[in-house]
């Protein structure tokens, strides 16, 4: 009976022990699990750095080439190298699109190489972000011919001063030849290609598809009095068919960036940019 009673205290110790080193890691689990932020902030994909360039572009004409970032989140600031043909593009300016326009920003083009820098006070989210509007003028060309573009050497940082994960990506434009506003093919603007709008518009002649990529001087997507009006204007002087063919870059209305001011900035900019407007 004793060795049995002494079986049953060693037994219960044992348990005792088991329990107390058990509760003991409990605890110690417990108190990491409560030391872990309550919010953390994951990237799980790389943020993709990408040149937004249309389709098509006229020979001898300007395309604006907006450098998108997508996926970003916290976005404080941003370098990059944007890299294109240049044999068949020539740098005309870069400049921060209107979501950026309040921070600090640098660019630089050596031939071939436009470097771009910007540091902002306030971070941006979002999941398409439109950094830069790069303008380049495309060569002449005899036969349609492809002009590359990429995003290099990208570092993003956010509000902690951390990297942001990113990668860099390409894209390309195809150059046709032509003249920009010249719808009679003899390389010319003059009041044949203003008739040839007109005409287009009230329904009399069906548009080619060279018709709707050198007619679109106003680039709206669509041949309308707008045209006839700037080719009118570049008749007598007044202004400079500069380009053509497809819209530029979409507004990316994202992220609850509904707002009318900003809107109304971004059209604005549009207009000073392309030189828009009723003639005076």
């Amino acid at each position: 009976m004793r060795r049995a009673a002494i079986i049953a205290i060693l037994v219960l110790m044992a348990f005792t022990a088991v329990a107390g080193s058990a509760y003991g890691a409990f605890a110690a689990l417990v108190r990491v699990t409560k030391a872990v932020p309550a919010s953390v902030t994951v990237q799980l994909l790389p943020v993709r750095v990408h040149p937004v360039a249309p389709p098509t572009a006229v020979g001898r004409s300007e395309i604006d080439v907006v450098v998108q970032a997508d996926g970003a989140r916290d976005l404080m600031g941003a370098q990059m190298a944007l890299t294109y043909d240049s044999a068949l593009m020539s740098f005309v300016s870069a400049q921060p699109t209107t979501r950026f326009d309040d921070c600090f920003a640098a660019s630089n083009d050596v031939v071939g190489v436009v470097s771009l820098a910007l540091v902002c006070s306030v971070s941006r989210s979002g999941a398409s972000l439109d950094l830069w509007t790069v303008a380049f003028r495309v060569a002449n060309v005899v036969t349609s011919t492809r002009a590359d573009l990429a995003v290099a050497d990208v570092l993003l940082s956010d509000s902690q001063v951390q990297t942001i994960v990113s990668v860099g990506d390409t894209s390309s434009v195809d150059i046709v030849p032509g003249v920009c506003g010249d719808m009679n093919g003899d390389e010319l603007v003059n009041v044949f290609d203003a008739i040839l709008d007109l005409q287009i518009i009230v329904g009399l002649v069906s548009p080619t598809s060279a018709h709707m990529l050198l007619g679109d001087v106003v680039r709206d997507g669509e041949i309308n009095v707008f045209d006839v009006i700037l080719t009118l204007q570049h008749i007598v002087g007044l202004t400079v068919i500069t380009s053509c063919g497809p819209p530029a870059a979409a507004i990316n209305l994202r992220d609850a960036q509904w707002e009318p001011p900003w809107i109304n900035n971004a059209t604005t900019f549009s207009v000073e940019q392309h030189e828009y407007g009723y003639p005076g």
